[in-house]
């Protein structure tokens, strides 16, 4: 049982009106076309995250190997077969069959999957490491060490992905 408010009894205030609650508006949409915008917008909001998920999986092993690459220490004797190891792995995940390539084919499908902006492995200093590896009597200086360490951090970061043939 509601009761219905009484206008106030006093002189001052017998003029005053009172104030209409108004009615409750619901959050949701009243429309159809709102229901379907909403249900578009979620679609796209869906395949937008799941896209991006794709694209981390998919290239996360980029930041492994350069995490790997930059936890080796260059003095170290076998630094150069250890770049050889990494890279050859992250190769490796774009095209099983590099798994096998050693030297020139090696150095050549690093220069499959380069970008126009990293170096260029088949020169000099990509057959001076590719050496260094299997002759012990040959290796590389430090600041060579250092350039072919930033050269392969470069390829990582901006390398094509698998090429389709």
């Amino acid at each position: 049982m509601i009761t219905e408010h009484n206008a106030p009894s006093t002189y001052i205030l017998r003029d005053l009106i009172d104030v209409a609650i108004p009615e409750s508006v619901s959050g949701l949409p009243q429309t159809m076309a709102w229901k379907v915008v909403a249900l578009l917008l979620m679609v796209i909001a869906v395949c937008a995250v799941s896209k991006w998920v794709m694209f981390w999986w998919c290239n996360r092993y980029r930041k492994q190997a350069i995490k790997a690459l930059h936890s080796i220490d260059i003095n170290q004797q076998q630094f150069g077969y250890h770049l050889f190891t990494i890279t050859k792995a992250a190769l490796s995940h774009l095209d099983r069959r590099a798994g096998s390539h050693f030297g020139e084919q090696f150095l050549l499908s690093l220069e499959r999957y380069s970008s126009p902006m990293t170096a260029n492995f088949t020169g000099e200093l990509g057959q001076l490491w590719m050496l260094s590896i299997v002759n012990a009597k040959v290796s590389l200086t430090n600041q060579q060490k250092q350039l072919l360490l930033k050269q392969l951090v470069l390829w990582l970061r901006h390398h094509s992905g698998p090429a389709h043939d």
